[in-house]
């Protein structure tokens, strides 16, 4: 699903949904539905590949990239959502917190054998 914020969302939208057509992965694009202060606009993208497929996750990451260009030249902001764009934001999210966490659990676990066993080459070991 693709978000689109600008004034006149409805036309800036169909411009970007064109644009994004044209990608490779990309099956269809549903047509543009604004909001009644044409400020908002969504429309569906559907990949040629499976949700979890690693196809699909390039094509989020490559509709995320021309986003980013088509806001400049619409003048518009664009928001590339949907269970795809999730998975990815969550394996992100798990990646950055895993070294502070490991980094935490060993710091606190070599703390607590020191205070245990009142010697810092016990934990070491």
């Amino acid at each position: 699903m693709v978000t689109v914020q600008a004034k006149g969302a409805k036309a800036a939208g169909d411009k970007v949904g064109e644009a994004l057509r044209k990608r490779d992965g990309v099956a269809s694009v549903s047509p543009t539905a604004a909001n009644k202060e044409d400020d908002t606009a969504i429309f569906n993208v559907l990949p040629k590949t499976g949700p979890t497929e690693h196809k699909t996750e390039e094509l989020v990451r490559e509709l995320r990239a021309t986003a980013g260009d088509l806001e400049q030249r619409t003048a518009c902001r664009i928001l590339v959502t949907g269970q795809p764009a999730m998975f990815i934001d969550f394996s992100q999210t798990l990646d950055d917190a895993l070294l502070p966490y490991l980094g935490l659990v060993v710091g606190l676990a070599f703390l607590l054998l020191t205070v245990v066993f009142r010697s810092l080459l016990v934990p070491s070991m």
